[in-house]
């Protein structure tokens, strides 16, 4: 069986807030990801309702990162804030083990998969340090490929067939 698919993946918010040496402050991120896949699968030949499946699934990850960072020095030091978002795309492998499990007309799907990205999430280049301006982000964006966005998914669905007989 081919498929082709997408969907949407949000990892949430992440905040932290704190003190360093003589600063303090607060951090907020999110991660989000758009698979567009296109996978084969392989169901077994099983008599029953009960259906299992392996499968491989190739694609593009569309991927956002979006940062608030806030530090502050006091003592007349400028304050140093970034309110930003970063996007990549990524190739990425997904196979998955699952079974459909035939009721009537409707059909149950449990499956696990694992979303492996080839490439790290997107982040800026910071440049240069000194005391009037801590970083400048570049024009470009970059991939963090030591941090790579992969995970692994539980998928729970139910299905209703639409015509045919």
């Amino acid at each position: 069986m081919l498929a082709l698919r997408a969907g949407y993946i949000n990892y949430g918010t992440q905040t932290e807030e704190g003190t360093g040496f003589g600063y303090t402050y607060s951090y907020e991120d999110t991660y989000t990801q758009i698979p567009i896949l296109l996978g084969a699968y392989y169901m077994f030949g099983t008599k029953g309702a009960f259906k299992p499946y392996i499968g491989l699934a190739l694609g593009i990850f569309l991927q956002n990162y979006a940062v608030k960072w806030t530090e502050s020095y006091g003592q007349g030091i400028p304050d140093y804030s970034l309110d930003d978002s970063f996007s990549a795309s990524s190739v990425g492998l997904v196979p998955a083990i699952g079974f459909y499990y035939l009721l009537g007309s409707v059909v149950l799907q449990v499956a696990a998969e694992y979303n492996y990205l080839f490439s790290g999430i997107p982040v800026a280049e910071e440049t240069t340090y000194t005391l009037e301006k801590k970083s400048a982000i570049n024009a470009t964006t970059a991939t963090d490929d030591d941090h790579k966005a992969s995970s692994i998914s539980v998928l729970l669905g139910v299905s209703f067939p639409v015509g045919g007989n």
